[in-house]
């Protein structure tokens, strides 16, 4: 049900999510007093955070990856500049905006403020080029990478390369004012801000999922943020986040119209990292939860949604095995599923969130996350959310 690519990015590119959240603070309180990334030289601060937060995040990445990965970095290095160095060559014609919205793929979490959406033009950003006048900013990466101590630095400058290729020939053909990105996650994205603000645009980001407070969205930098609420800044300010803060609604803060009689109960797919990576313990979760919906699709009609990424192919066959209606959330969107749903329950996910804000019931499974998760985001204190565990779980008594 998963494809093959994605298997093997998650077995060579996997974070360990459970420690990035557990131990975030610790690391980000660590590196807040790093010299360089509080420099008052832009070019030197803006890369040093982004090298800073791809270090935080390389910490919960297996060791045997990070070696992989820096050989197989180090040795296409000069052959992969080369060849987008080679591709620059060819013409693009010019888009004109005062507003490009720019996203690597077509996603339904991509949701852009009112304020933008007359003004603004999606370009999909697959043709990736370099062009000599970026050799200077790549020598610079790499030499202010080494400042920050040696850390696996040739995966973050082709990271780097690999982001200017995609980014920079739209500054380059393109007159802009602004660029939208939905890229809080990247590391690179203080280093764009750079590289725009260099080249007189400015780099506003847009929130596109829930978040959380880890390394992960560490020292992010850009000159505006688009936040669908308070409460996401007031995380983003504790991970060292440098903007100037905008709040918009989702959807333009219209509510998702419900059926005029939502009767499915909607079951979202347990993750392992929401166990803290324990087998046993996710898959006595799996157990009872199978469990759970085989008593509940006596009554009612039950759907299991699973992640289109990060799915687990066993899992889903145990679910499969208890004939239990599987949804995939790849080709049913999350609108979709709120509309008929008039209960959704899950370990976690940002449809939990939005559930929530379309005054869906919804139920949080006790898990380890959930109970880190429980410490400070706003989801738990919600009225129409319970926090429950599965096995005192009573669907008649919600």
């Amino acid at each position: 049900m998963i494809s093959f690519f994605y298997r093997l990015k998650n077995i060579f590119l996997s974070y360990n999510h459970h420690k990035q959240i557990t131990d975030n603070l610790k690391f980000i309180d660590k590196y807040s007093k790093n010299k360089n990334i509080n420099s008052s030289d832009e070019k030197i601060r803006l890369i040093s955070k982004s090298f800073v937060q791809f270090k935080l995040q390389s910490k919960s990445r297996p060791i045997i990856s990070l070696l992989f990965f820096e050989i197989f970095c180090f040795l296409i290095l000069i052959p992969y500049t080369l060849y987008l160095i080679f591709k620059s060559y060819k013409n693009l014609s010019n888009l004109k905006s005062e507003n490009i919205v720019l996203i690597k793929a077509k996603s339904e979490v991509f949701k852009i403020p009112n304020e933008f959406i007359d003004s603004s033009v999606e370009l999909l950003l697959k043709d990736r080029k370099i062009y000599f006048e970026n050799l200077k900013i790549i020598k610079d990466i790499f030499v202010i990478s080494l400042l920050n101590g040696y850390y696996f630095n040739f995966q973050f400058l082709l990271k780097s390369i690999k982001e200017i290729s995609c980014y920079y020939p739209a500054i380059k053909n393109n007159e802009l004012n602004n660029a939208l990105v939905f890229l809080e996650f990247d590391c690179c994205i203080s280093l764009l801000k750079y590289l725009f603000n260099h080249n007189n645009v400015e780099l506003v980001n847009i929130q596109h999922g829930d978040q959380l407070i880890s390394a992960h969205y560490s020292f992010v930098e850009v000159d505006k943020f688009y936040f669908w609420n308070q409460h996401y800044y007031e995380m983003f300010k504790k991970m060292n986040v440098k903007c100037e803060p905008f709040f918009f609604k989702k959807n333009g803060g219209v509510k998702i119209i419900k059926s005029e009689a939502p009767d499915i109960i909607t079951f979202l797919e347990p993750q392992l990292a929401h166990f803290a990576y324990d087998k046993k313990k996710y898959y006595l979760f799996v157990k009872n939860l199978i469990k759970k919906i085989n008593e509940t699709s006596q009554k009612e009609r039950v759907i299991l949604r699973y992640h289109p990424r990060y799915s687990d192919t066993k899992t889903l066959n145990l679910f499969a095995k208890a004939n239990i209606k599987l949804e995939n959330s790849r080709t049913v969107s999350y609108e979709e599923t709120i509309k008929k749903s008039k209960l959704i329950l899950g370990t976690w996910s940002a449809l939990l969130v939005d559930s929530s804000i379309n005054d869906t019931e919804t139920v949080i499974l006790k898990c380890d996350l959930s109970e880190e998760l429980n410490k400070y985001h706003f989801l738990f204190r919600e009225k129409n959310v319970k926090h429950l565990n599965i096995q005192n779980l009573n669907l008649n008594e919600l």
